[in-house]
């Protein structure tokens, strides 16, 4: 279905609404219970959207790609492709991959949580991918992780899945 990105803030100055406003994203209450009891406690909770869902902003991790690719070469030798087949095909890939152009809207992300954190906020990032209803689905948040601004500027936003990810 969708992604739903929801990010916690704690501290700072500046309104993060208008933060998100001025880059052309729109937030609301988070809404996933399951959610936001992982988020800290004290934190102003939001959703970060772009026309009701976060499918544009979220950039997939590192980790996602490289299942990705397992994925293909799977595919490929399903197809009957010999192994230097599909190195050249994966090595492609991987090459436009590397010339796309990130998403405008995952930089415009970045840009907001580099303005919030310059601001001195704490920030804690969730990321699912929802079957059903954002509200209701339930959502298992087991892993945690720490990032740099820098780092998460580097890889404009891409962070793991169903994990609490706080900017530090």
């Amino acid at each position: 279905m969708c992604h739903l990105l929801t990010i916690g803030i704690s501290g700072g100055s500046g309104n993060p609404t208008d933060i998100f406003r001025a880059q052309g994203l729109h937030v609301e209450p988070a809404v996933n219970p399951h959610v936001r009891s992982a988020m800290p406690n004290g934190a102003v909770l939001l959703d970060v959207t772009d026309g009701g869902c976060s499918c544009s902003i979220c950039v997939p991790s590192i980790a996602d790609r490289a299942v990705d690719e397992e994925a293909a070469r799977a595919r490929y030798a399903r197809k009957g492709w010999s192994a230097a087949k599909i190195a050249r095909a994966i090595e492609s890939k991987q090459a436009a991959h590397g010339r796309r152009k990130p998403s405008s809207r995952a930089q415009q992300f970045c840009l907001s949580v580099e303005a919030l954190a310059r601001s001195g906020s704490h920030i804690a990032l969730i990321s699912h991918f929802y079957d059903g209803r954002f509200a209701e689905e339930v959502v298992s948040v087991g892993a945690r992780a720490q990032m740099s601004l820098q780092d998460f500027i580097v890889a404009v936003g891409a962070f793991p899945k169903d994990t609490l990810v706080t900017i530090r």
